[in-house]
């Protein structure tokens, strides 16, 4: 019993130590397999990560023999590895052979859908071959996995939307309403080249590819880059023309609830006004109701931008004020995009008033004034002095150019 009893201490030691031999081998293995690949593979010769990086090496120093050989020996023992037809891949790419390279990248692909190189590597030869629908549907996975690719690789995506065809592609892709959309179009938005943005963005609304939100940001783009002339002729185009003409100050009887989009009337949210625009029954019947409620405001909170060409025009607007009050009165004020701020219009400073009528005359100067915003300020710069209380009314606003 005893020597049958040391037999199986004696077995069982032995399969512990192989045991530990085996498990701190991985593990040398495991710490070698990125840094130091051959000694990895001295301790476990079919590891794959230490066969993929020595792949890695032989290829970047052009042992491309070794590589493909390394490469094979990784797939005999891992035959699903995407990885290993992706370096095989690289090879026949370094070698010249960009078809066979094709071949094998698509197999890396199927057999590792998450690798970036392997997607990386289709997009570039999508290019090439002005795929670029295909392109986009690499560029798209790794957008997906990675969205901090974007912020790289974006200038260049703008810079190829110069080519009308990518453009589609990239609006394609856009459409389909991808994780990376809002960042890209901030990016369209962001740039001066206005050819590769009127491309993509074009692309996209003619598609009904763009949310009003987002037309509303591509045109404020546009007029904050000064090209103001480019946005008006973009909104022009999905706005009824009453009449087939568009009025020189469009909805200025507030028939239809100001948009705060393109060039229509803004809404802006002022601490102590309430604003809203109301239907009623009486003449006239579309009105913008101010309620003051006595505080100091720069403005009311009231804005429309204008595409006014250089020449005199007319102000007219309709006002109703009950218990008034305001230092000096508000004023329409003509703010150029880059250049002065013109007075068009003041109004009561104070009081209870029925419907009156009020006109203000004034002048576009040349070239200064390229692109305005037309404004209900205060002409109070500040203190107690700007505080406004009461309620005021407004409708049928015009604006008519005058004769020289």
């Amino acid at each position: 019993m005893t020597t049958a009893r040391n037999v199986v201490l004696i077995i069982v030691s032995g399969v512990l130590l192989f045991a530990a031999w085996r498990l701190v081998g991985q593990i040398l293995a495991e710490r070698d397999a990125t840094d130091n690949p051959v000694a990895g593979l001295s301790w476990r010769p079919a590891d794959p990560v230490a066969l993929l990086q020595l792949t890695e090496q032989q290829r970047t120093g052009q042992d491309l023999a070794s590589a493909a050989q390394t490469a094979r020996q990784l797939l005999a023992h891992e035959p699903l590895s995407g990885q290993a037809f992706r370096e095989l891949g690289m090879i026949s790419d370094q070698r010249g052979d960009r078809a066979q390279a094709k071949k094998l990248f698509d197999i890396a692909a199927r057999r590792a859908p998450r690798d970036l190189p392997t997607h990386a590597w289709l997009a570039q030869y999508a290019l090439r071959q002005h795929d670029y629908p295909g392109a986009m549907q690499q560029f798209d996975i790794v957008f997906r996995q990675a969205p901090e690719r974007l912020a790289r690789l974006a200038p260049a995506l703008v810079q190829m939307a110069k080519e009308p065809a990518f453009a589609d592609a990239l609006a394609a892709s856009l459409r389909t309403n991808p994780p990376w959309r809002v960042a890209m179009l901030q990016a369209l938005q962001s740039r001066t080249d206005d050819k590769a943005q009127a491309q993509v963005m074009q692309s996209l609304q003619s598609r009904g590819g763009l949310s009003v939100e987002e037309f509303s940001h591509w045109l404020n783009s546009l007029m904050a880059q000064g090209r103001w002339g480019e946005a008006y002729a973009r909104w022009a185009d999905t706005v009824v023309k009453p009449g087939g003409r568009l009025p020189t100050l469009f909805n200025g009887d507030f028939s239809t609830a100001p948009s705060s989009a393109g060039f229509d009337w803004y809404l802006r949210d002022i601490p102590g006004v309430l604003l809203n625009v109301e239907q009623q029954a009486a003449a006239p019947t579309h009105q913008v109701h101010f309620s003051f409620m006595d505080r100091g405001i720069p403005d009311a909170g009231l804005e429309h931008p204008l595409l006014l060409m250089p020449g005199h025009y007319r102000l007219t607007v309709q006002v109703r004020g009950q218990a008034l009050a305001s230092e000096l009165g508000l004023r329409w004020v003509l703010a150029c995009q880059s250049g002065p701020q013109i007075v068009a219009l003041s109004l009561p400073a104070g009081g209870s008033f029925g419907w009156r009528q009020l006109t203000g005359d004034f002048e576009v100067p040349d070239k200064s004034c390229q692109g305005q915003w037309l404004r209900l300020t205060n002409p109070v710069s500040g203190g107690a002095g700007q505080r406004v209380a009461g309620e005021l009314w407004l409708a049928n606003m015009q604006i008519e150019r005058l004769a020289n």
